[in-house]
């Protein structure tokens, strides 16, 4: 498939939506006790991210999506159409 330039692995759409629906599929398909014994590991990928996004690549645009995927994963939201806060992030771009 080809992949566009607005969801290409590394644009800010791709990492608010892969960050996002992680969260989502748990919270979803998984209790908070199954959830427990990986918390470390989630933690450490999600941190890993964030130093990831901030230091390494350096971009403010891409940290603020994955800010705003890891608020509305927690906070079960998709918004309208499934979008979330995406319209937030693209503003930003």
């Amino acid at each position: 498939h080809k992949v566009s330039s607005t969801s290409a692995w590394d644009s800010p759409v791709y990492i608010y939506f892969n960050l996002r629906n992680k969260i989502l599929f748990l919270r979803k398909n998984a209790s908070l006790s199954q959830w427990l014994p990986h918390l470390p590991r989630l933690t450490y990928f999600y941190v890993r991210q964030f130093v990831r996004l901030s230091l390494k690549w350096r971009s403010a645009v891409k940290t603020r999506a994955a800010w705003f995927a890891v608020r509305d994963g927690l906070n079960n939201f998709t918004g309208e159409f499934g979008k979330g806060s995406l319209d937030l992030v693209m503003k930003a771009e």
